[in-house]
């Protein structure tokens, strides 16, 4: 039994690439369902966002379920060449880990990001609504979802702006408080001035203006957060609605100039104009006449704050890696549990039978015992054979670790006349594959388990 994950994510593959391999909802279910008919394929689970598409699946053999999912991932190229070095692969622990950290945000582009969580959960969903998850997938993604939940409100590791856009409303947040009042005004309609926008809708922000070189995408991105959009011809009037501008577009000069905040301030004598300038080049003319009316802020103030933010992240690290150790114990736990209940309850049933037997025996040739005597005889024979069992069922759970658990645990089986039951049909050893492919001496049995 294999935990498999193949994948294409910003670590290996460039954007144009990872857009080819993004799958809808609908497109998941479907590909979720069409894997699992694949012979060896007992469950999966397909997280695809942005920056990851990935393939979750439990095999019952190693090689032959790397190569579907490898298989399965390919198909949904449509350029021509592959490049296999794309696609990366782990399995079993590494797997476990892997998808702990993805929740996490401790595997992301951006490190702690918190939007991930939200899609691993709705990865999880779809794959329920498809009835492509079973008990293994299932505790898997129940526990990475825990330990996700635990380092985001049990550390820092999420808190503090690091992109452009957001540390761009965290500034003027911090200078304004509240923003819901607001009209703020966006020079640009490019991607980071959308972001922005964005980033200000989720502050209550009711209205957003915006001018653009292009006036139809201005008028586009002000009509998405009711606003009025239009050309730079109409800069000076925007600029004279509001007390908040954000600068976000492409050009080699200064769009608002020293004479645009210098008109600002004589028809607002009491108020502050705050200019945030996301432009490279910038496009706002620094005030150079000493103003108190202009609070200014460019690329290189948020980029500070950015790199201590970013710093203050990397301090959370290494306790967020603890939470995982501490989650991922507990579905190790239960790994553990499945692999060797089973053959525990054959052990049991048998030494039961035996137990019963002879305590059958022994009430025929000693016909003449009262029934505190027998009550007396059972409890000790039953206290022996708890005794006895406690040592083997913990050296089952060591075995279960080794790497020839499922040959250690048929010994096991085998040393205890279990060998003839069922548990064998039952058992589930993590790393293993399902058919052995080897058979053993006893002898060859002791030498390995040694090992």
């Amino acid at each position: 039994m294999h935990i498999l994950v193949a994948g294409v994510s910003y670590k290996r593959a460039p954007v144009a690439v990872r857009e080819a391999f993004a799958v809808s909802e609908d497109e998941a279910v479907q590909f979720m369902k069409g894997l699992c008919q694949q012979e060896g394929i007992l469950e999966t689970v397909l997280l695809s966002t942005c920056n990851r598409t990935e393939i979750y699946a439990v095999s019952t053999r190693y090689h032959e379920g790397e190569t579907l999912l490898r298989k399965a991932l390919t198909q949904r190229w449509p350029h021509g060449t592959f490049e296999e070095s794309w696609i990366s692969t782990v399995a079993n622990e590494e797997a476990m880990r892997h998808l702990f950290e993805v929740a996490a945000g401790l595997d992301s582009m951006v490190l702690g990001e918190t939007q991930i969580l939200g899609q691993v959960r709705r990865a999880y969903e779809l794959a329920k609504e498809a009835h492509t998850v079973g008990p293994w997938l299932d505790h898997l993604f129940r526990g990475a979802m825990a330990a996700g939940k635990r380092v985001q409100s049990e550390t820092a590791i999420g808190h503090g702006s690091v992109s452009i856009g957001h540390s761009a409303v965290e500034f003027a947040k911090k200078e304004r408080g509240s923003l819901q009042e607001t009209r703020p005004l966006l020079i640009g309609a490019g991607q980071t001035a959308q972001l922005v926008a964005k980033h200000l809708a989720e502050e209550g922000v009711a209205a957003i203006d915006v001018v653009s070189r292009t006036p139809e995408h201005a008028r586009r991105l002000a009509q998405a957060y009711n606003g009025n959009g239009d050309g730079l011809h109409a800069l000076e009037e925007a600029l004279a609605r509001t007390t908040i501008v954000f600068a976000a577009a492409r050009s080699s000069q200064p769009l608002l100039k020293e004479e645009h905040l210098q008109q600002w301030e004589r028809s607002h004598p009491s108020e502050v104009l705050l200019a945030v300038d996301l432009g490279l080049p910038r496009n706002i003319a620094v005030p150079k006449w000493g103003t108190q009316q202009v609070r200014y802020c460019d690329l290189d103030t948020l980029q500070s704050e950015i790199t201590a933010n970013l710093q203050r992240r990397q301090h959370e690290v290494t306790r967020s890696e603890a939470i995982l150790s501490q989650e991922l114990q507990r579905l190790h736990e239960w790994v553990i549990g499945r692999q060797v209940g089973p053959l525990v309850q054959a052990i049991s049933v048998h030494l039961q039978g035996l137990t019963d037997h002879l305590l059958t025996t022994l009430y025929n040739k000693l016909p003449d015992l009262d029934e505190h005597a027998r009550k007396t005889i059972e409890r000790h024979v039953r206290t022996l054979q708890n005794q006895f069992l406690h040592q083997p069922i913990a050296g089952v759970r060591q075995l279960a670790e080794t790497p020839h658990a499922l040959t250690a645990l048929a010994l096991t089986a085998y040393l205890f006349g279990s060998a003839s039951s069922d548990w064998s049909d039952h058992v589930e050893i993590l790393g293993q594959d399902d058919e052995p492919t080897e058979s053993h001496s006893l002898i060859e049995l002791l030498e390995l388990v040694r090992a």
